[in-house]
């Protein structure tokens, strides 16, 4: 009878439990998680490059990385600023085959063979030409025309602007 007693005790213990148990509801139940989000307790985990409460948006830079001090908006580069890492490398002038080549470490040659050093003037509006490290010429840029590709400039009004493309 005791044995009985204690079956009865330990099944109706057991069956509160998993009664009890069987109330609580899942927090995940009810959410819904794109983009390859899984629910955990409640709120969506969203893999890298998406946000909100259900992974639905996507940052369209994740994964981006702009050259020359380009910053990524919405999916695209975009390059506005005129500085010594967005001019290194080397330019064609306008459609000739004259080509400008920057480098980093501050001289410049043109495809005439010329050289010189280099360097942004300090307004940041054009390109300092320099011969023992004294301006000898400053050579306007049109920061309106600046993309991650090409820049207008100017010999100080002595021809017309020429587009630089870069190579």
């Amino acid at each position: 009878m005791k044995n009985l007693r204690l079956l009865v005790l330990l099944l109706t213990v057991g069956s509160s439990i998993l009664f009890i148990a069987s109330c609580t509801p899942d927090p995940c139940e009810d959410i819904t998680c794109l983009n390859g989000g899984t629910c955990d307790t409640g709120e969506c985990d969203c893999p890298a490059g998406f946000s909100g409460i259900n992974s639905e948006i996507q940052d369209l830079c994740f994964g981006i990385t702009c050259e020359y001090d380009g910053t990524c908006i919405e999916g695209d580069c975009e390059c506005t600023e005129f500085t010594t890492n967005y001019l290194i490398g080397t330019w064609q002038v306008d459609t000739d085959d004259f080509f400008v080549t920057f480098f980093d470490n501050g001289d410049w040659t043109n495809s005439d063979g010329n050289s010189a050093q280099w360097q942004i003037s300090d307004s940041g509006t054009g390109i300092e030409v320099l011969e023992g490290g004294i301006v000898q010429e400053v050579i306007p840029v049109d920061l309106e025309s600046i993309t991650c590709e090409t820049f207008v400039s100017s010999d100080g009004g002595v021809t017309e602007e020429v587009t630089l493309t870069r190579q």
